[in-house]
């Protein structure tokens, strides 16, 4: 992932801030206390994702159109 993806430089104080966080989740199978890190748009926006329920898997591939400039 890009850090594009995940962080936002503030010229003016010359620093950066996370645009991300840890997550606190009980719900479909999290335990108390546990933190979870939720893949949302920063990360997805990224890459082509496929979904394979049958399989339980998940695939990922960079997209053409992602913020990285190589």
């Amino acid at each position: 992932m890009p850090k594009e993806g995940y962080l936002k430089y503030d010229p003016e104080q010359k620093i950066y801030f996370l645009l991300i966080s840890p997550w606190q989740f009980q719900g479909l199978g999290g335990k108390p206390g546990e933190e979870y890190w939720v893949m949302g748009a920063q990360f997805l926006q990224n890459y082509y994702t496929v979904y394979d329920f049958k399989n339980k898997k998940v695939g990922l591939v960079e997209s053409v159109t992602s913020v990285v400039q190589n």
